[in-house]
């Protein structure tokens, strides 16, 4: 993961930490460099359950300071997200709900992904 980060990090032009999702029985699957239309590139990093269930993480550059948002939610069935824009950087977290990972559950995790990748 050191590895990763440090090649994800160089691309997209920041000191990239991924977070660790452990204490949520999440473990680093691995991650891509994402390309955008316009704009700096993204990263995908995904987490797997022993189960097999799986949480994905996008993050983004701005590009330029933006105002911060707040937590925000979004859920389609059983797929939820949560995203945010914190200044100079963009986040999403998606993931299937099920009886492991409610709602709540997910929020605490995002809060989580929030302040480990506080630039």
């Amino acid at each position: 993961s050191a590895h990763l980060a440090k090649w994800l990090g160089k691309r997209l032009d920041w000191q990239l930490t991924l977070p660790d999702l452990s204490s949520y029985d999440y473990r680093l699957l691995g991650g891509r460099l994402l390309s955008r239309d316009e704009g700096w590139p993204g990263a995908l990093l995904m987490y797997e359950r022993d189960d097999g269930a799986r949480v994905s993480v996008y993050l983004t550059r701005t590009g330029e300071e933006q105002p911060h948002t707040p937590l925000m939610f979004d859920r389609l069935d059983e797929t939820a997200i949560y995203w945010w824009v914190d200044e100079a950087l963009s986040c999403a977290v998606v993931a299937s709900l099920d009886a492991r990972l409610d709602v709540d559950r997910l929020n605490r995790m995002s809060d989580s992904i929030y302040e480990q990748l506080e630039m």
